[in-house]
């Protein structure tokens, strides 16, 4: 990820809702986020970013791999990702929601 603007979080970054998500919506947003291809699971985690570069001026460290909302990773790579739905901003859930339902078209 480079210090661009990810365009996919700005075509999403709309109209998001800031009350959080249901209990049944934050299974379906984990269930749907742990099957996704590692294509879709990278898009997942550079939405996360983008939205906390926006948001919070996080700085992505390629080095470290510090990871925003307290998402873990098991390797250097950052290929096995654990993100707690609870830990996210509602409207990135949301917005997460949003990515979801476009990938399942």
């Amino acid at each position: 990820m480079s210090g661009g603007k990810y365009a996919l979080y700005y075509t999403l970054n709309t109209s998001l809702k800031s009350n959080d998500l249901t209990i049944s919506e934050k299974k379906l947003l984990k269930k749907n986020i742990d099957t996704l291809g590692n294509d879709a699971k990278e898009a997942i985690l550079m939405l996360i970013c983008e939205y906390a570069k926006d948001k919070d001026n996080y700085k992505f460290d390629l080095e470290s791999i510090v990871l925003p909302y307290k998402i873990k990773h098991e390797d250097a790579n950052g290929t096995k990702v654990e993100i707690e739905i609870e830990n996210l901003p509602n409207q990135l859930k949301h917005l997460l929601m949003k990515f979801i339902k476009l990938s399942q078209k």
